[in-house]
């Protein structure tokens, strides 16, 4: 029966070493997803700003698209009026 206790002692370090790699695997991953998280974050505010541009855009193009549409129309009367 003393080989039982023998192997423990021998076994430990092993399991100690082992733990030790797993909890170093672990935070090198989590690490890992903090910088891709941070990474796609960015992307995200960069899309953000991309959409209030173009959203700004629209706006000035509808704008565009009013007066042009007043400016026909006004045509259109004179052209009556003239004709």
């Amino acid at each position: 029966m003393s080989r039982p206790s023998q192997a423990r002692p021998r076994n430990y370090p092993l399991s100690i070493q082992e733990i030790t790699h797993q909890v170093s695997e672990s935070s090198r991953i989590s690490q890992s997803a903090v910088a891709e998280t941070d990474a796609a974050n960015e992307k995200v505010r960069g899309l953000e700003q991309a959409a209030s541009k173009i959203g700004e855009v629209i706006e000035l193009i509808n704008d565009i698209a009013s007066q042009t549409n007043l400016l026909a129309l006004n045509a259109t009367i004179e052209s009556g009026t003239c004709g």
